[in-house]
């Protein structure tokens, strides 16, 4: 499963290749992987938006769009594959279709989800989540006063 670090370097990777890029196309390949959404929803919410920022909340990718974002979750094994020249390859279940390339969402045992919301906070992983541990509002302090509410033991 992508933890934090993995989703926090596949968001600064793939920032570069999309901001302020169009999503020229967006297909459906397994539809399960877009549920409880529908295809056509996805399809019509993505085609022709910007992508205005990309960033991670958890371990939710997060599109930024001109209207509305892509939340991507990768669950146990799902990923992103970047092709350079359009020509999409292997066991793909969501397809971004870009100008200058494609992004290929893949998750072979179609656990993870790509869905599109007017805003992050519409999903209820991201609603729930503290303070991002890389951001500045992640203080000892605030560790403390957590630890000291729970009293189940800490992972290792």
């Amino acid at each position: 499963m992508p933890e934090l670090p993995e989703v926090e370097a596949i968001a600064r990777s793939l920032r570069p290749l999309v901001r302020g890029k169009r999503i020229r196309r967006c297909e459906v390949l397994h539809a399960i992987a877009v549920r409880p959404q529908s295809p056509a929803k996805l399809r019509r919410a993505l085609m022709g938006r910007r992508v205005e920022q990309v960033e991670r909340r958890g371990k939710y990718l997060v599109l930024r769009l001109d209207k509305g974002c892509a939340v991507l979750h990768f669950k146990l094994d799902g990923q992103l594959v970047w092709f350079d020249n359009h020509r999409v390859l292997g066991h793909i279940d969501v397809v971004l279709h870009f100008p200058h390339g494609t992004l290929g969402f893949v998750d072979r045992r179609h656990f993870g989800r790509v869905l599109w919301f007017n805003a992050p906070e519409e999903v209820a992983g991201i609603r729930t989540l503290g303070p991002d541990p890389l951001s500045r509002g992640f203080t000892l302090e605030y560790l403390r006063g957590v630890l000291a509410r729970s009293q189940r033991p800490a992972k290792l």
